[in-house]
């Protein structure tokens, strides 16, 4: 699988065979269909990555799939199991070679650890400052201070702290569309607000 493709129907898979310099031929192009009836759990796509295993990962508003070009295998939000997705309708993912992150629509942010197949969840508390700033996740960067960084949308942008197990909040009631670092290490976000293109860069310590 040389490119993917994602669209809100489904998910389109493109496949191109290689070389075509070799035999004087034209590239050989197909696309493969996923959706519900091949396994997928949902037919609205939403978010897609690969991790370092060469699984690939599809976020959809019904549930987390993980995929390895053969079959699936569904993650699904379980009230009565703490240790499951968190919420059904992802918006983003991020793979950082540790582990998945998943951010979801209503429910918060789920890290899932695929060496001990579980997930831990995280909140927006209202009586916890240090919890976070909302439960709609719609970006997520680690930098290379392997720092994690989450955008909500319309609540500024969170910075975990592993350590203690907290977030910091910035940049508070603005949506966070994307999350980048440039090579002097400072963190821009592309926000809803003037400038529209990306806030002031700002470095942490």
């Amino acid at each position: 699988m040389s490119n993917i493709f994602v669209k809100i129907s489904g998910l389109f898979i493109w496949l191109l065979v290689y070389p075509p310099f070799l035999f004087g031929q034209e590239v050989g192009t197909y696309f493969d269909y996923l959706n519900v009836e091949s396994g997928l759990s949902n037919n609205e796509v939403t978010a897609i990555v690969q991790d370092k295993y060469g699984f690939i990962w599809i976020g959809t508003r019904g549930g987390l799939n993980r995929y390895d070009g053969y079959q699936y295998v569904q993650y699904k939000s379980k009230i009565s199991d703490t240790n499951s997705l968190v919420n059904n309708s992802i918006e983003c993912l991020y793979s950082d070679g540790n582990y998945l992150w998943i951010g979801t629509k209503s429910g918060g942010l789920s890290r899932y650890d695929q060496t001990k197949e579980v997930f831990t969840n995280y909140q927006y508390d209202p009586k916890n400052e240090q919890s976070l700033s909302q439960n709609r996740i719609v970006s997520i960067f680690v930098d290379s201070k392997n720092r994690r960084w989450f955008g909500t949308f319309n609540n500024g942008v969170n910075l975990y702290k592993e350590t203690k197990n907290v977030f910091s909040r910035y940049l508070e009631k603005r949506k966070v569309i994307r999350i980048i670092e440039d090579v002097q290490g400072n963190i821009w976000t592309v926000t809803n607000k003037d400038p529209q293109v990306s806030w002031p860069a700002f470095s942490l310590e």
